[in-house]
């Protein structure tokens, strides 16, 4: 770490080499000087705390820079087009901040990290002093970072820009804080590896934020196989599409999304998707703890809280599923599709459009599945929804699932539990053991579930009893209504 400066440290005054920091004169070509000098030095380069430097053009500051701004502004006077505000590179130490203002409008970018490595910023800061700056283009950014190995930043804020934040083919980067006002794509990370987000919130739609692929509060895709993601502690406000997704051709593997929220989305809370299906490339070993999906959408089936299709090894511990300003909390509480070796632990799932949770053959089999400690509350739809069906002439197939749950239903329009086809033609196949334990507060198991996929299921069911549906010999429901307790035997309901 370097020492303090006026501690007997030699360094570079910006103001000897003519910075002025005057807020109208060109600093542009000043600042370039005396950076040069200071690295060819080999001393720190410091900016008084009161400066603000205007920029007439881009500013490209030297690799090996250890720069000391205090705080001071860097203000665009004109728009740089397809270049950076600032660009720095390899070496680079900042200490005080990185400041900029740049101009409204369709292109333009603030800060740019490429082809570096070892950086270390204490603060990024970052507005377009109007709305929709670069929002002609996915790579014009208030912060960009691509081709770079290490980067460390402290904290970040980027205000006004359509797309915010993107790094593309950056192993290890850790960002400790994230603020975004106003945007359509906030966090975008493309083959990003090593990734440290720590914490922070995405707000704030923009005049041009709608439902469009991509215009996600944080966007995870993987073009090549990349691994251990840890977000922690963000929460996403009013995206267009979904407020986090993770997808692409490629596997991602260890991934963490941890403590973090997505609040009215138009698409889904949290979806995690793995290539098309015809590719076959499975993400693996997923974990979302204790995250909340709060007034998610109702544009298709896949605006949900959770959407987790094509993974293998995922666990999901607490996740919330609520409505607050919208009638229904999205499409489906959480779907799942083309997963094995899933665990969710008591998740809260609360007025779901159609499903609170909806598990189907979409994206291929399903297989040991577990889900335990489920509280739903369905007003519309189906508490439980298990659609095994053959898309496509393809043979699916449901293995090894256990649900454990307690279904609250207060309209007649919903309904329970539903095991079959569902929509398809063709029913697949359900083999190993699965069980269901259900506990209904205010109504049963709908009649519409068929009774040949139902025996496929061990039950142990309380609540009121009155469909003829029957599960696997040897299940038991407690009729709440009657008191009788009955026990599955032969095809048939037995009242012990």
């Amino acid at each position: 770490m370097d020492p303090p400066l006026g501690n007997g440290e030699l360094f570079i005054n910006a103001r000897d080499y003519g910075v002025t920091g005057n807020g109208t004169t060109d600093d542009r070509a000043a600042v370039v000087a005396a950076a040069n000098a200071a690295v060819a030095l080999g001393c720190p380069l410091a900016i008084p705390a009161t400066f603000t430097m205007v920029l007439g053009a881009a500013l490209v500051l030297p690799a090996g820079l250890r720069l000391h701004t205090n705080g001071a502004r860097f203000r665009a006077r004109a728009q740089t087009g397809r270049n950076p505000q600032i660009r720095i590179g390899s070496n680079t130490t900042v200490t005080g901040g990185i400041f900029i203002t740049t101009l409204g409008g369709a292109s333009g970018s603030g800060l740019s990290i490429q082809d570096a490595t070892d950086v270390r910023i204490d603060i990024v800061d970052v507005e377009s002093t109007l709305p929709g700056q670069g929002n002609g283009n996915v790579r014009d950014n208030g912060l960009n970072i691509n081709g770079s190995s290490y980067i460390t930043i402290d904290r970040v804020r980027i205000k006004n820009f359509d797309y915010a934040l993107f790094a593309e083919t950056v192993p290890n980067l850790t960002i400790n804080w994230l603020e975004i006002h106003t945007y359509v794509c906030g966090a975008h990370f493309r083959d990003v590896s090593h990734l440290r987000l720590g914490g922070g919130w995405i707000q704030g739609a923009s005049p041009n934020s709608i439902f469009t692929p991509g215009h996600n509060g944080v966007l995870l895709e993987a073009n090549n196989p990349a691994g251990d993601i840890h977000i922690d502690n963000v929460a996403v406000h009013d995206a267009g599409e979904h407020g986090f997704r993770t997808s692409g051709p490629a596997q991602i593997k260890n991934l963490w999304i941890n403590n973090c929220s997505a609040v009215n989305c138009t698409g889904t809370g949290f979806k995690v998707l793995g290539s098309l299906r015809a590719v076959g490339v499975y993400n693996e070993n997923l974990f979302l703890l204790n995250c909340l999906a709060e007034d998610c959408g109702l544009v298709n089936q896949n605006t949900c809280g959770f959407l987790i299709q094509m993974a293998n090894y995922v666990k999901i511990v607490s996740p919330i599923v609520r409505n607050r300003i919208k009638p229904n909390s999205g499409h489906s509480g959480i779907r799942i599709g083309g997963v094995t070796h899933l665990q969710i632990t008591d998740p809260d799932l609360r007025k779901a459009n159609n499903y609170g949770i909806f598990i189907d053959s979409e994206l291929g089999d399903v297989s040991h599945v577990k889900i335990n400690g489920a509280n739903i509350d369905q007003t519309t739809g189906w508490a439980i929804y298990l659609a095994n069906g053959q898309p496509g002439g393809a043979s699916n197939n449901f293995n090894n699932l256990e649900i454990d749950a307690t279904v609250s239903i207060t309209d007649t329009k919903a309904g329970g539990f539903y095991s079959g086809k569902g929509a398809y033609a063709v029913e697949g196949s359900w083999t190993g053991f699965n069980r269901v334990a259900l506990r209904f507060q205010d109504s049963v198991v709908n009649t519409v579930s068929a009774s040949a996929s139902s025996r496929q299921f061990h039950a142990d069911i309380i609540g009121m009893k009155n469909t003829a549906v029957v599960f696997k010999n040897g299940s038991r429901w407690t009729d709440t209504a009657t008191g009788n307790c009955l026990l599955a035997r032969s095809g048939a309901w037995v009242t012990l």
